[in-house]
């Protein structure tokens, strides 16, 4: 019996052996990171002299994907707030809330049909200062602008994508005059809608296990009048110097109509904290 016993054994040990089939992996791609930088400098009696300036800022994005045989969907989303306070009181220096959503058909290995729809905002109140007073110019939904688009997609690398598509832009301004008609002089608008066309083109470049550079340019063309283009491009160098520290240099240049009559920009360089939720 025992001889019987040890011979079953011997018979099951392939068996045994064999390594268990690993579960599938999830087509669903995630991620959320947070980020935040402080700096503060102080002074007394300093012969070089020197000015009091406290800095914060702090930002979260995240993006959540899922991929079909013939689909795909993805929701990216970024939210930033920031201040910075010298001799006087505290004054903002990043404001953005920005949303967006795309589904795609992979009709063939480069070529995308899609929809899309997106969000853009800010928190809180905008100021234009001078030196005796300021002026609240802009505010959260004030400007605020959806945007819906369908068209074509290509990607012709895996760390480069563009799209274009005929698109519906609705801006919504309640009290500063974003969506206003200056041609129109017997009422205010506060809200609008124009159809034109949206090309978004963006690119993600690793250049080793620390850097990688981020680029996004949309571009919005007005049917109503060729002029009234709108354009974002959006640069960003990253380079990972640990776990949880980086340096970030951002450099963003901007021009909507309906905010300036020419083009705005903005560049930062910062050492923060960054923590990756997922």
């Amino acid at each position: 019996m025992i001889k019987i016993s040890l011979f079953l054994v011997f018979l099951s040990l392939p068996l045994l052996a064999q390594k268990k089939p690993s579960p599938p992996k999830s087509s669903w791609k995630k991620e959320a990171v947070s980020n935040f930088n402080f700096s503060n400098s102080s002074y007394r009696d300093w012969k070089a002299g020197g000015e009091d300036a406290t800095t914060w800022t702090l930002k979260f994005q995240g993006f959540i994907e899922k991929d079909w045989n013939k689909k795909n969907w993805k929701t990216a989303g970024k939210l930033g707030f920031g201040m910075t306070k010298s001799d006087k009181d505290f004054r903002k220096s990043l404001d953005e809330i920005f949303l967006e959503s795309i589904g795609s058909y992979k009709l063939t290995k480069l070529l995308n049909p899609y929809i899309s729809a997106s969000l853009q905002s800010q928190f809180s109140k905008g100021y234009k200062y001078t030196d005796s007073s300021q002026a609240v110019i802009s505010n959260f939904w004030d400007p605020g602008y959806l945007i819906q688009s369908a068209g074509l997609g290509l990607k012709p690398y895996e760390q480069l994508t563009t799209r274009l598509g005929f698109s519906l832009k609705e801006t919504f301004s309640p009290d500063h005059k974003f969506a206003d008609d200056i041609e129109s002089t017997n009422k205010v608008e506060t809200f609008k809608i124009e159809p034109g066309l949206e090309s978004i083109t963006e690119s993600n470049f690793k250049f080793n296990k620390i850097i990688k550079y981020e680029s996004k340019l949309s571009v919005f063309i007005n049917f109503k009048s060729v002029d009234e283009v709108d354009g974002r491009w959006e640069n960003l160098i990253t380079a990972q110097i640990s776990k949880y520290i980086n340096i970030n240099f951002g450099y963003e240049l901007l021009y909507d109509k309906d905010m300036f009559d020419s083009s705005q920009r903005k560049q930062d360089l910062s050492i923060g904290l960054n923590y990756n939720f997922i």
